[in-house]
């Protein structure tokens, strides 16, 4: 089950545990907080809103993790070598600085 919240005039914050057998999807909603550390499922997409602060190092269970056009920034955790699982990650247009781990996980197709 995918669940697409976008374009819907959200406002607030993203309660963290949310789970869903595939797809959560938030864009172009004026959301605003963190990233949270938990999602439960396969793949999700916080795009084009203000969501602030740093890339989790919790979310090493997804395939997918679409964050661009965000407010993110820091680093990309050290701990995203380990997420074998991640097929796509996408923190274009954020202020998320330093260098890529050099043991990105061999699943990682795009970036």
């Amino acid at each position: 089950m995918s669940l697409n919240l976008s374009s819907n005039g959200l406002l607030g914050t993203i309660p963290s545990g949310l789970s869903l057998d595939s797809l959560l999807l938030f864009s172009n909603d004026g959301l605003s907080g963190t990233v949270p550390a938990a999602f439960v499922g396969s793949a999700v997409a916080i795009n084009h809103t203000a969501l602030s602060g740093t890339l989790p190092s919790q979310l090493s269970n997804l395939t997918t993790i679409d964050l661009r056009f965000t407010r993110l920034s820091g680093t990309v955790p050290d701990s995203i070598g380990g997420w074998q699982q991640l097929a796509w990650l996408g923190v274009g247009w954020t202020s998320l600085s330093g260098t890529l781990p050099s043991d990105l996980p061999s699943s990682l197709s795009e970036m």
